[in-house]
């Protein structure tokens, strides 16, 4: 990786082209704000709570590349950020043993462009003493992302992410798919 960071910190302004993984944020407690990430082969973004205004751009070959990967905490906040290219433009990973944890993040006016998925509120899983552990997620709010050229879904929930609103996003190439439980989907722009 191009930046590896640990503990609170800020990341800013960096320019970094050609990486596997631009910034990795092993803690997942860093603002990740205005980075130009150009060319990365696996991931973009790894981790971060508040991850703003970046720009990245997918040149790799990896079926499970991601632009933006962190998980679903309260303080988790991704707006403003473009990506283009990846097979996943931003995952937002569930994070809770507890079903009914009240742990959502806001990601918002995100601009995904030829992405296969571009939002994937993703299944999670923590290995504990050899046991394999779901981990859910509830309350998150997906609010005015615009997701164009997507082949296979602009939004897709799967099934430990409940209580979710999804609203006032554009998807014009590719449905919204819930698989979920009592998320909200409403006025959202599909074609």
């Amino acid at each position: 990786q191009a930046i590896a960071a640990s503990g609170i910190v800020i990341i800013f302004g960096n320019k970094i082209s050609n990486a596997d993984t631009g910034i990795y944020d092993s803690d997942r407690t860093s603002q990740i704000i205005a980075n130009h990430l150009n060319g990365i082969k696996k991931t973009g973004v790894h981790g971060g709570y508040r991850v703003f205004d970046n720009y990245v751009v997918y040149s790799g070959n990896s079926q499970d590349a991601v632009g933006i990967d962190t998980w679903c905490y309260s303080y988790t906040n991704i707006t403003n950020n473009y990506m283009s290219g990846f097979p996943i433009g931003i995952r937002l990973f569930s994070s809770s043993e507890v079903m009914a944890a009240k742990n959502g993040a806001v990601l918002s006016n995100n601009s995904i462009n030829q992405c296969a998925v571009g939002i994937l509120l993703g299944n999670g899983t923590r290995i504990v003493q050899g046991d394999t552990i779901d981990l859910y997620s509830n309350r998150s709010i997906l609010l005015g992302n615009i997701i164009l050229d997507s082949t296979g879904a602009s939004i897709k929930i799967e099934s430990r992410h409940g209580r979710c609103l999804v609203s006032q996003n554009i998807c014009l190439d590719a449905a919204i798919v819930d698989q979920g439980s009592n998320n909200t989907i409403t006025g959202n722009v599909i074609e």
